[in-house]
Protein backbone atom coordinates (compact mmCIF):
# COMPACT_ATOMS: atom_id res chain seq x y z
CA UNK A 1 0.00 0.00 0.00
CA UNK A 2 3.20 2.35 0.67
CA UNK A 3 3.76 1.65 -2.88
CA UNK A 4 0.97 2.10 -4.46
CA UNK A 5 0.32 5.64 -2.25
CA UNK A 6 4.02 6.86 -3.19
CA UNK A 7 2.99 6.07 -6.90
CA UNK A 8 -0.31 8.19 -6.79
CA UNK A 9 1.58 10.88 -5.45
CA UNK A 10 4.74 11.14 -7.93
CA UNK A 11 2.06 10.06 -11.11
CA UNK A 12 -0.12 13.64 -9.33
CA UNK A 13 2.96 15.71 -9.25
CA UNK A 14 4.52 14.81 -12.47
CA UNK A 15 4.04 17.86 -15.65
CA UNK A 16 3.07 16.36 -18.79
CA UNK A 17 5.02 16.63 -21.57
CA UNK A 18 3.27 19.53 -23.35
CA UNK A 19 3.29 21.46 -20.50
CA UNK A 20 6.75 21.32 -20.73
CA UNK A 21 7.26 21.87 -24.41
CA UNK A 22 4.82 24.66 -24.17
CA UNK A 23 7.26 26.03 -21.37
CA UNK A 24 10.13 25.64 -23.47
CA UNK A 25 8.64 27.09 -26.54
CA UNK A 26 8.03 30.26 -24.02
CA UNK A 27 11.94 30.42 -23.08
CA UNK A 28 12.94 29.65 -26.60
CA UNK A 29 10.70 32.33 -27.72
CA UNK A 30 12.23 34.94 -25.07
CA UNK A 31 15.97 34.14 -25.08
CA UNK A 32 16.33 34.32 -28.71
CA UNK A 33 14.34 37.48 -29.11
CA UNK A 34 16.75 38.60 -25.85
CA UNK A 35 19.72 37.49 -27.52
CA UNK A 36 19.08 38.95 -30.54
CA UNK A 37 18.53 42.25 -28.63
CA UNK A 38 21.92 42.19 -26.62
CA UNK A 39 23.92 41.64 -30.30
CA UNK A 40 22.04 44.72 -31.89
CA UNK A 41 22.75 47.26 -28.48
CA UNK A 42 26.29 45.98 -28.89
CA UNK A 43 26.60 47.44 -32.36
CA UNK A 44 26.20 43.69 -34.39
CA UNK A 45 24.85 43.81 -37.64
CA UNK A 46 21.76 42.10 -38.45
CA UNK A 47 22.89 39.16 -39.47
CA UNK A 48 25.02 38.58 -36.83
CA UNK A 49 22.03 39.72 -34.36
CA UNK A 50 19.57 36.52 -35.52
CA UNK A 51 22.79 34.11 -35.04
CA UNK A 52 23.23 35.05 -31.61
CA UNK A 53 19.76 35.30 -30.88
CA UNK A 54 19.64 31.24 -32.52
CA UNK A 55 22.57 30.53 -30.24
CA UNK A 56 21.09 31.86 -27.04
CA UNK A 57 17.63 30.53 -27.50
CA UNK A 58 18.50 26.69 -28.80
CA UNK A 59 21.66 26.81 -26.32
CA UNK A 60 19.57 26.43 -23.00
CA UNK A 61 17.55 23.68 -24.18
CA UNK A 62 19.86 21.82 -25.16
CA UNK A 63 22.00 22.31 -22.08
CA UNK A 64 18.92 21.00 -20.07
CA UNK A 65 18.25 18.26 -22.06
CA UNK A 66 21.94 16.69 -22.22
CA UNK A 67 21.67 16.94 -18.37
CA UNK A 68 18.52 15.18 -18.07
CA UNK A 69 19.59 12.42 -20.29
CA UNK A 70 17.21 13.09 -23.31
CA UNK A 71 17.65 13.65 -26.56
CA UNK A 72 18.06 17.45 -27.50
CA UNK A 73 14.71 19.18 -29.08
CA UNK A 74 16.78 20.88 -31.27
CA UNK A 75 17.56 17.15 -33.21
CA UNK A 76 14.26 16.07 -33.16
CA UNK A 77 13.26 17.13 -36.51
CA UNK A 78 10.17 19.60 -35.44
CA UNK A 79 11.32 23.05 -36.49
CA UNK A 80 12.72 24.65 -33.54
CA UNK A 81 16.10 26.82 -34.75
CA UNK A 82 13.81 27.74 -37.66
CA UNK A 83 11.50 29.62 -35.34
CA UNK A 84 13.84 31.34 -33.68
CA UNK A 85 15.66 32.92 -36.95
CA UNK A 86 11.95 33.59 -37.83
CA UNK A 87 11.75 35.93 -34.83
CA UNK A 88 15.23 37.52 -35.12
CA UNK A 89 14.37 38.69 -38.96
CA UNK A 90 11.07 39.94 -37.63
CA UNK A 91 12.93 41.57 -34.47
CA UNK A 92 15.61 43.04 -36.97
CA UNK A 93 13.37 44.03 -39.30
CA UNK A 94 11.08 45.67 -36.50
CA UNK A 95 14.00 47.80 -35.53
CA UNK A 96 14.88 48.91 -39.26
CA UNK A 97 11.47 50.12 -39.73
CA UNK A 98 11.48 52.47 -36.40
CA UNK A 99 9.41 50.48 -34.45
CA UNK A 100 9.88 50.94 -30.66
CA UNK A 101 11.93 47.88 -28.88
CA UNK A 102 9.38 46.81 -27.13
CA UNK A 103 7.05 46.35 -29.59
CA UNK A 104 9.27 44.64 -31.96
CA UNK A 105 10.41 42.60 -28.77
CA UNK A 106 7.00 41.55 -28.28
CA UNK A 107 5.97 41.01 -32.18
CA UNK A 108 9.52 38.84 -32.50
CA UNK A 109 8.37 36.60 -29.25
CA UNK A 110 4.93 36.37 -30.80
CA UNK A 111 6.37 34.61 -34.08
CA UNK A 112 8.65 32.78 -32.47
CA UNK A 113 6.07 31.51 -29.79
CA UNK A 114 3.54 30.79 -32.76
CA UNK A 115 5.30 29.08 -35.04
CA UNK A 116 6.80 26.84 -32.62
CA UNK A 117 3.64 26.03 -31.27
CA UNK A 118 2.20 25.19 -34.65
CA UNK A 119 5.04 23.10 -34.93
CA UNK A 120 4.57 21.43 -31.97
CA UNK A 121 0.83 20.56 -32.80
CA UNK A 122 1.24 20.00 -36.20
CA UNK A 123 4.66 18.17 -36.26
CA UNK A 124 5.44 20.58 -39.30
CA UNK A 125 9.41 19.46 -39.79
CA UNK A 126 11.84 20.64 -42.71
CA UNK A 127 12.84 18.03 -45.35
CA UNK A 128 16.14 15.97 -44.41
CA UNK A 129 18.57 15.31 -47.59
CA UNK A 130 19.52 12.12 -47.44
CA UNK A 131 21.77 10.34 -50.26
CA UNK A 132 20.12 7.61 -52.42
CA UNK A 133 21.15 4.14 -52.11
Amino acid sequence: SVFVTTRLINKQRSISLNALQVADAFGLAFFAVMGAQKAMLAGMPDTTAIIMGVITGCFGGVIRDVLAGNMPMLLKGELYAITCIAGGIVYTLSISLGLVTEMAMVLAMLMTLSLRLAAMKWHLTLHVFKYPD
